[in-house]
């Protein structure tokens, strides 16, 4: 199922209100233009962002994310709810 997810390391930018809106474009592995488009306001970033313990380069700093998917029941399947 197609799935899309950002992350956002500590998360300082938005913490601080260092933007008004942030877009995330998602694609398709290799491919040059959007499937999705996403406009968010900070306030709605604030409200959605998820931490997470990031071990991606063994820190496991705090870092933030949002994720979506097409899949109806992916995150079902994803989490065993």
């Amino acid at each position: 199922m197609p799935y899309w997810g950002w992350g956002f390391s500590l998360g300082k930018q938005f913490k601080e209100g260092k933007f008004d809106y942030c877009v995330l474009l998602a694609a398709h592995k290799n491919e040059a233009f959007s499937k999705l488009i996403f406009v968010l306001k900070l306030q709605e970033m604030n409200k959605i962002m998820e931490p997470r313990v990031s071990g991606g380069s063994g820190k496991n700093m705090k870092s933030y994310f949002i994720e979506t998917s097409d899949g109806k029941d992916f995150f079902t399947k994803k989490y065993n709810f």
